[in-house]
């Protein structure tokens, strides 16, 4: 099933002479319970790509097709609702609030869709449990290491049981031996039909989604399916398009 569809979306930044064209003309879907990375070169659009199917970056043509919502079609504080109510995020920097322990950044997205916390609280020690950081959750970011942050980030995304996981370089700023606990959370994520679709320079990275689609000059360049081949062969291909990549002429783009 089709969860999200991106039929001729552009972003332009900037008027007149001064415009920047970032996205040119994205055409793609993403089906219900698959695990997606996005790729390309700084500045391919592959952040403003997933910024705008975050509802964060309105596009400027287009259209977004998620859950069954045209979500281009909706207005700020609309795009707000449905952000608190089907998408959680996962942020290179984590994003924890340091004022907060560990157990209440991770039950805010809850309180801000209006739930109580003590809704929620049976499925916080459950996340907990799951990804190492029981002990933690009375301690507060600063307290704790960044990857065990990034895991509590992780929990404060699936808290509210959302439709798509959005995750921005998640492993941009871990070691080696934390990136691969975390992208081993995610594949496990994933094996219970959560959606993913993860922006990454990495081809390490990528190699634990299902399929990997390239950016380049603002167009999807390549789409590449996993199929039965190993984690290690995969990222071999797509360290192999990466380098094409790199040497195919670019024009000038964002994001």
């Amino acid at each position: 099933m089709v969860f999200l569809k991106l039929t001729h979306v552009k972003k332009t930044f900037g008027r007149g002479t001064n415009q920047v064209p970032a996205l040119r003309d994205i055409n793609l879907t993403v089906e219900r319970g698959s695990f997606v990375a996005i790729m390309g070169e700084s500045g391919a659009g592959k952040s403003t790509l997933l910024n705008i199917i975050a509802t964060l970056t309105p596009a400027t043509a287009g259209t977004v097709m998620l859950a069954g919502h045209d979500i281009t079609s909706l207005s700020e504080a609309a795009c707000a609702r449905f952000r608190r109510q089907h998408i959680g995020f996962i942020f290179q920097h984590f994003n924890l609030l340091p004022e907060l322990n560990n157990r209440d950044n991770i039950l805010l997205p809850a309180i801000l869709a209006g739930k109580k916390g003590g809704y929620y609280e049976k499925q916080v020690n459950e996340l907990a449990e799951s990804l190492g950081i029981a002990a933690l959750l009375a301690r507060y970011p600063g307290e704790i290491s960044g990857g065990q942050q990034q895991r509590v980030a992780v929990a404060r995304a699936l808290i509210t049981h959302p439709d798509l996981i959005l995750a921005d370089e998640p492993t941009g700023a871990l070691d080696s031996q934390t990136t691969q606990t975390l992208l081993t959370t995610l594949q496990e994520v994933h094996a219970h039909q959560q959606t993913i679709v993860m922006v990454t320079h990495s081809a390490e990275a990528a190699s634990y989604a299902q399929r990997t689609l390239f950016i380049k000059d603002g167009v999807v360049f390549n789409d590449i399916y996993r199929g039965d081949q190993p984690r290690t062969a995969y990222a071999a291909t797509l360290i192999q398009t990466q380098l094409a990549l790199s040497t195919a002429p670019q024009e000038g783009g964002m994001g």
